[in-house]
C-alpha cells in the first residue's frame, strides 16, 4: 500500500506561491518513498488544478466564494448542511499518514468565528487528525498577526495538536513564543526554494515575455497585488507612487515593464487577481506601451520562469521576490507585509525592502541604483544565500516522515 499524505492550505486559489511548496514537498517525499499519493483540499477541487503535478484533489469544509460564506460557518457544520462532503473529507484524514497544515501565511485572524476563518480551519483539520491517529505537520508556517484572543486560544490549542512544527521565519518564532506556545518549533528557509527552476529558455515560449525582451530591450519585471490599507498606503498610493517610479526606469534603463501575476484567482472580488492590479498600475503610467502585462493561464514552473532575464524585479508579492532572486534578479520588495522584509533580511539585503509608509518614487529610484552597483554583488550573494537554504529544506521531508511514524492504527 501506498502512503498517503493530505495537504491542506491556501490551496485552489491559483496562487502560486502557495502551490510551489506543495510540489516541492510531494516531489521529494515521492523520491524518498516511493510510491506516496498526494492528496490536496482545494477550494475548487472540480476545476483539477493539480492534475499536472500529479496530486489528487478533494472539497474541504470552506465554501467556493465568500459569497455562499456569508453568515454560514464552515460546510457541513451549519443546520441545513449536506454532511457527505465532511464525511469524506474526515475519511480521507483517516486513511492519510499525515496531514501537512500549510506552508505559507495560515495563523492570522483576520477574519474569525467559531468555525469561520484560517486559524478556526487549521484547528479543525487538527482535531479531525488527532481523532483518526493520523499525525499533523506544521509546514512552513508563518504565524501571525493573531490580534484577537479567539485566534491565540485556537492557535495555541491547535500547536498542542501537532507533531512537529516548522516556520519559515523568525518573526514566527517570536509569534509563538509571546502566544506561550511551548511545542518546540524548527525555523527553516521557506519552501518555495526548493523549486526545480524549468529549463533556461521555458519563459520564450510565453508571447508576452517574448514582446517584453524583443529587439534586445531591458526588461524590468514587476509584481504587484492588492495592499490592505493596514500596510501603511492606500491602494491609489501604491499604485500611483510605484507607476511614476515605472516611468522614470523605463526612461532612464530604456527598458520594457514586463508584469507578471502570481495569483490569478477568478473567483473572488478582482483585487485578488494580480492581472486586475497590473491593470490598474497600468492605467496610472505615462509609459504604459513599455508594458506587457501577462494574462495567460500559468503554472508554478511557467510563473518561475518569467523573471529569467530581467534586469530588475520590483516585487510586492513575497514569492515575486523569491522566484527574482531564484534567476539571479537583483530585486527591491515593496514590503506590504513582514513576511517579506524578513526574506529581504534573509538574503542579506534588508536595505533593498521598503516598507511601505515610507515608500517613495525617489527611494525606489535609488533602490534601483544601489542594488544594480556592481559592488553590491546582490546576485552574487544572494545566490549564495539560496544555496546555503537549499541545502537546509531536506529537513522538511525527513520531519514528514518521522511524523508519519507516528501514525495510530485503530481496529
Amino acid at each position: 500500500m501506498p502512503f498517503q499524505i493530505l495537504f491542506d492550505g491556501a490551496y485552489g486559489i491559483r496562487s502560486f506561491g502557495d502551490d510551489a511548496p506543495l510540489i516541492v514537498l510531494a516531489e521529494t517525499l515521492r523520491k524518498k518513498l516511493g510510491a506516496v499519493e498526494c492528496v490536496v483540499v482545494s477550494r475548487h477541487a472540480a476545476e483539477a488544478q493539480y492534475e499536472s503535478y500529479g496530486i489528487r484533489a478533494i472539497e474541504g469544509v470552506e465554501y467556493a466564494t465568500k459569497a455562499e460564506s456569508l453568515g454560514r460557518w464552515f460546510r457541513g457544520f451549519n443546520p441545513d448542511d449536506e454532511r457527505a462532503d465532511l464525511c469524506r473529507l474526515y475519511d480521507e484524514i483517516a486513511a492519510s499518514d499525515l496531514v501537512v497544515l500549510g506552508a505559507g501565511n495560515f495563523l492570522i485572524d483576520i477574519t474569525i468565528d467559531v468555525l469561520k476563518g484560517p486559524v478556526p480551519r487549521f484547528l479543525l483539520m487538527s482535531l479531525m487528525a488527532r481523532m483518526t491517529g493520523t499525525p499533523v505537520l506544521w509546514y512552513g508556517i508563518s504565524v501571525g498577526p493573531l490580534k484577537t484572543r479567539l485566534g491565540r486560544d485556537m492557535s495555541r490549542l491547535a500547536a498542542s495538536l501537532a507533531s512537529r512544527i516548522t516556520v519559515r521565519d523568525e518573526k514566527s518564532l517570536r509569534e509563538l513564543k509571546s502566544l506561550e506556545i511551548h511545542s518546540p518549533a524548527i525555523h527553516l528557509p521557506d519552501p518555495v526554494l526548493g523549486l526545480e527552476l524549468a529549463p533556461r529558455g521555458t519563459a520564450a515560449s510565453n508571447p508576452v515575455w517574448q514582446a517584453a525582451h524583443s529587439e534586445g530591450k531591458s526588461v524590468i519585471a514587476v509584481s504587484v497585488r492588492a495592499v490592505p490599507t493596514s500596510s501603511g498606503l492606500t491602494m491609489d498610493e501604491y499604485l500611483t507612487i510605484l507607476a511614476s517610479a515605472l516611468d522614470k526606469l523605463v526612461v532612464l534603463h530604456d527598458a520594457n515593464v514586463l508584469l507578471i501575476p502570481q495569483c490569478i484567482y477568478a473567483h473572488a472580488t478582482p483585487d485578488q487577481d494580480d492581472r486586475f492590479t497590473a491593470r490598474q498600475l497600468m492605467s496610472r503610467m505615462k509609459e504604459v506601451q513599455r508594458c506587457f502585462s501577462v494574462e495567460n493561464e500559468l503554472d508554478v514552473y511557467q510563473c518561475a520562469a518569467l523573471y529569467e532575464g530581467a534586469k530588475l524585479a520590483l516585487c510586492t508579492r513575497l514569492h515575486g521576490c523569491v522566484f527574482a532572486v531564484m534567476n539571479g534578479i537583483p530585486t527591491l520588495a515593496l514590503c506590504y507585509h513582514p513576511k517579506v522584509s524578513e526574506f529581504m533580511s534573509w538574503i542579506g539585503f534588508p536595505e533593498f525592502a521598503f516598507a511601505m509608509q515610507d515608500l517613495s518614487v525617489e527611494t525606489l529610484l535609488e533602490g534601483a541604483v544601489a542594488v544594480l552597483d556592481p559592488q553590491k554583488q546582490f546576485v552574487a550573494q544572494s545566490t549564495r544565500a539560496i544555496q546555503a537554504g537549499r541545502q537546509n529544506l531536506e529537513e522538511y521531508s525527513n520531519i514528514a516522515i518521522e511524523a508519519m511514524r507516528e501514525k495510530v492504527h485503530f481496529s
